[in-house]
C-alpha cells in the first residue's frame, strides 16, 4: 500500500464512523495537525500508524510496509516535484479558475472564428477584424498568438492534470514501484476537456492550412 492509499484509507475510515478530524485526534491522542498531515499525504511515524491501526482495527503488517520504503532524499524530492505532484495542496477549483484564464484567449479566438465563418455571427469577430486591418497590430498578433494560444492550452492541460493525476515512486527491497492516482474533479475535467478540444482544433487548423490545402 502506498502513502496516497493510506491517506485515502484513513480518511475513509474516519468518515465511516462520522468522526471529525478533531474527534479522531482526541480519541487517538494524536495532534489535529498530525491527523491532517496523514490524511493529506499519508506521512506519519511508526507510532502514529500503530495507534491508528489499533483504533480502526487495521492489518498492522500491511500498513507498516509503508514505513519500510526507501526514505532517500532523491525519492522524496522526486515525489515532491514529480510531473503532476508539485501543486498538491492547492484547491482544485482554484486551479480550474486560474487555468481557465490561460486558455481564454485561445477559446475566444476559436469561438469568434467559428461563429463568424460558419454562422455568420460577427459580434465577437469585430475585435479580431480591428487587429487584421492594422498592419503593425497584425504583425505583433501573428508573432505572439502562437505562444499565447498554444502555450496557454498546454499550461491549462498541465495544471489540471496536476490536480487529476498524482504519481508516487517508492522503493521496496530491490524494486522501484511507481503508482498513478486519478481523481474525478468535475471542474478540472471540464477545463481539461475544453483545452484538449482547442488543441485538436488548432493542430487541425495548422495541418489544414500548411499541408492539406497546398
Amino acid at each position: 500500500m502506498s502513502r496516497f492509499q493510506l491517506a485515502s484509507e484513513i480518511k475513509k475510515l474516519r468518515l465511516s464512523k462520522s468522526w471529525s478530524q478533531q474527534q479522531l485526534a482526541d480519541i487517538s491522542g494524536l495532534s489535529l495537525r498530525t491527523i491532517q498531515r496523514i490524511e493529506k499525504d499519508g506521512k506519519c511515524s511508526h507510532e502514529s500508524l500503530l495507534t491508528l491501526a489499533s483504533i480502526f482495527e487495521l492489518d498492522v503488517e500491511s500498513f507498516t510496509e509503508i514505513l519500510d520504503t526507501d526514505n532517500s532524499k532523491i525519492l522524496d524530492m522526486f515525489n515532491k516535484y514529480a510531473l503532476f505532484n508539485f501543486l498538491k495542496g492547492v484547491k482544485s477549483k482554484s486551479i480550474a479558475l486560474i487555468s481557465l484564464v490561460f486558455v481564454l484567449p485561445a477559446l475566444y479566438f476559436a469561438v469568434a472564428n467559428i461563429l463568424y465563418y460558419y454562422l455568420n455571427i460577427s459580434f465577437m469577430h469585430s475585435s479580431l477584424e480591428y487587429i487584421y486591418n492594422d498592419a503593425i497590430l497584425f504583425k505583433v498578433f501573428n508573432f505572439i498568438s502562437p505562444f499565447i494560444f498554444i502555450g496557454g492550452i498546454f499550461l491549462t492541460i498541465y495544471l489540471n492534470l496536476s490536480v487529476l493525476v498524482k504519481f508516487n515512486l517508492q522503493k521496496r527491497k530491490n524494486d522501484l514501484i511507481g503508482t498513478f492516482y486519478f481523481s474525478n474533479k468535475i471542474p478540472n475535467l471540464l477545463v481539461l476537456l475544453t483545452a484538449g478540444c482547442l488543441l485538436f482544433l488548432f493542430v487541425g487548423y495548422v495541418l489544414l492550412e500548411n499541408f492539406i490545402l497546398i
